[in-house]
């Protein structure tokens, strides 16, 4: 079994899952942070930024591919296709603006 991902916590883990599955979030790799049931807990009754307490919560999300959406306040995982599209507008944007 896997070790709790706050490098503190010594307890065993469970599995978290980054957007809910009530959301639509999967079971995949992408989509699940190791934490034990305290910080489990703490995650979803908390109002505290969980990935500001703790870094290592940061880092596991940056690494799985989330990112911080500032408009959303929230960490989203947008596919490759939806990437290119938000890339692509991001550039027209700039492009009109300079005219």
């Amino acid at each position: 079994m896997a070790k709790c991902l706050i490098k503190s916590c010594k307890l065993k883990a469970e599995r978290h899952h980054i957007k809910t599955r009530k959301s639509g979030g999967s079971d995949h790799a992408k989509n699940i942070l190791n934490l034990c049931r305290k910080h489990h807990i703490e995650i979803h009754l908390s109002n505290v930024k969980m990935s500001k307490k703790y870094p290592e919560i940061k880092e596991a999300l940056i690494s799985k591919g989330w990112e911080f959406c500032d408009m959303m306040k929230s960490w989203v995982n947008y596919s490759k296709s939806i990437k290119r599209t938000i890339k692509k507008q991001c550039k027209n944007q700039a492009v009109d603006k300079s005219k």
